[in-house]
C-alpha cells in the first residue's frame, strides 16, 4: 500500500511538472499548425491522457526495456492508455557501440515485430557512435523483418553519408522535454506501412488464391473450386524463350470450373526486359484472362540494383502502354526489400514470407496486397504441394479484375 501511494504521488508530481512546462511555453514553443509533435518517454506510469491534447503530442515512443517479459504487463498497459488519448505509439532504444551488434539487434527484433506498434522503431544515436557497428545492426534488422529503424539524433548532430538513405528524425533544440518536431507530410516516412498479420484472414483457413505451374502436374480444377479457391495465377512464360507447357490447359479448365485466372511471367536477368515482354506478348491472350498479369521477380545474377530496377520498370511500363494496366509485382520479402522496395512500393505487391505468425514487412513505404504465406499447401484436386496466398483486408479485388 505504501509503495502504491508513493508511486501515485510521484506520478502526480510528474504531471504537475509537465503542466508547469506547458503553461510556461517551454515544452513546445512556437507551435506550427502543420507540425507533428512526438515525445520519447521512459516506460513508466506517466499519464498522458489529460496532457496529450494540450501538449499537441501526436506520437509517443516508449523506451524498449531490456527484459522482454515486460511485453506482457506494463508495456501493453502503457500502449493502451496512450491510444485512449489518441496517440500513435512506437518504441525507442539507445544505440550503444559498447554492446554487441547481436545484443542490440535482438532487442530491436523483440519490439520491432511487435504487433502493437504504429510507428517504425527509433534507434537513438549518441553524440559519437561506431559506424560499422551501426550499419551491421541496421542490416540485421532489415534482413530479418524487412524494415530498418529510423535514426534519431540531436538537431545539430552530423550524420555519416552512408546513413543518408535511412529514415531520420531529429529532436528539437528546446530540450526542456525530450520531443521531436516534424512536418505533417513526414509522417508517411515513419509510419508502419506493412500489413500486420491481423490484416489477413487466419492463414490456416482456405487461402484466397493459389498460383501454379507445370510442377503441379494435372489439376482437377473442379475439386479446387469446391475447396473454396476462386482465384488462381498460372505460369505462362519465363525469360525470352520458355513457355509453361500446361498453361493453356490450366487456363481452360480453371475458368470452366468457375475460377478467375491470371498468368505470370518469370523474370530473368539473362536477357533484356524488351525481349522478355515480346515473348510474353506472343503467348498472352487477353481474352482468356480475368486478372491482371503478374511479374515474378525473385532472382538477380549479375545486374546492379539500378540495372534491375530499370529493366523491371521497362517491362511494367510496356505492359501498361500496350494493354492499359500494370502487372502485379511478385517477389519474396528479403529480395524485394534489398532490390526493389525503393522504386516499386507504389505497385500492387504480392510478397512471399513463409511464416504463419506474421505477414511480409516492407522496408519503408508500400505494403503487400497479397501475402504468399506457404509453398507447401495442400488443396483437394492438386496432388502435390502448392503456393497459398491471402488477400490484405483493404485490397479492392476489383482492382485486379480485367472485367469487374
Amino acid at each position: 500500500m505504501k509503495t502504491r501511494i508513493i508511486n501515485e504521488f510521484s506520478s502526480r508530481i510528474r504531471q504537475l511538472l509537465l503542466a508547469i512546462c506547458l503553461l510556461s511555453g517551454a515544452v513546445f514553443p512556437n507551435v506550427k499548425a502543420d507540425e507533428v509533435h512526438a515525445v520519447l518517454s521512459p516506460l513508466d506510469d506517466r499519464d498522458w491522457l489529460p496532457l496529450a491534447d494540450s501538449l499537441g503530442v501526436n506520437i509517443i515512443w516508449y523506451e524498449a526495456p531490456q527484459d522482454s517479459s515486460v511485453l506482457d504487463s506494463m508495456y501493453y498497459e502503457c500502449i493502451s492508455e496512450a491510444r485512449q488519448g489518441g496517440l500513435k505509439v512506437g518504441f525507442w532504444t539507445m544505440f550503444d557501440s559498447n554492446r554487441t551488434v547481436s545484443e542490440q539487434y535482438q532487442q530491436l527484433r523483440t519490439f520491432a515485430i511487435s504487433d502493437s506498434a504504429d510507428m517504425i522503431p527509433l534507434l537513438v544515436l549518441p553524440e559519437s557512435y561506431h559506424t560499422d557497428s551501426l550499419q551491421r545492426c541496421l542490416d540485421s534488422c532489415r534482413s530479418y523483418f524487412g524494415q530498418s529503424p529510423a535514426l534519431c539524433m540531436p538537431h545539430d548532430q552530423p550524420l555519416s553519408e552512408q546513413f543518408n538513405r535511412y529514415h531520420t528524425v531529429r529532436t528539437a533544440k528546446e530540450d526542456s522535454f525530450p520531443h521531436i518536431r516534424m512536418a505533417e507530410k513526414s509522417m508517411d516516412d515513419i509510419r508502419r506501412h506493412y500489413p500486420r498479420h491481423r490484416y489477413f484472414e487466419d492463414s490456416n483457413s482456405v487461402p484466397d488464391m493459389i498460383d501454379v505451374s507445370h510442377w503441379q502436374g494435372e489439376i482437377d480444377w473442379k475439386k479446387v473450386y469446391d475447396s473454396g479457391i476462386h482465384y488462381a495465377y498460372i505460369k505462362i512464360s519465363q525469360g525470352n524463350s520458355l513457355a509453361d507447357d500446361r498453361c493453356r490447359e490450366n487456363i481452360r479448365k480453371a475458368r470452366a470450373a468457375g475460377i478467375r485466372v491470371g498468368v505470370y511471367h518469370f523474370f530473368t536477368t539473362k536477357c533484356s526486359a524488351e525481349e522478355q515482354f515480346r515473348w510474353f506478348c506472343k503467348l498472352y491472350r487477353e481474352e482468356e484472362m480475368d486478372l491482371r498479369p503478374m511479374l515474378d521477380v525473385e532472382r538477380n545474377t549479375g545486374w546492379s540494383k539500378e540495372q534491375l530496377q530499370r529493366q523491371v520498370s521497362i517491362f511494367l511500363d510496356a505492359c501498361e502502354a500496350k494493354f492499359g494496366y500494370r502487372p502485379v509485382l511478385y517477389s519474396y520479402q528479403i529480395f524485394y526489400n534489398r532490390w526493389l522496395a525503393s522504386a516499386f512500393w507504389q505497385e500492387t505487391l504480392m510478397l512471399a514470407l513463409y511464416r504463419e505468425d506474421r505477414a511480409p514487412v516492407t522496408d519503408g513505404k508500400g505494403h503487400a496486397s497479397i501475402w504468399q504465406y506457404s509453398d507447401h499447401g495442400r488443396i483437394n484436386g492438386i496432388k502435390g504441394r502448392v503456393d497459398m496466398n491471402k488477400f490484405h483486408r483493404d485490397l479492392d479485388i476489383t482492382s485486379l479484375l480485367l472485367h469487374p
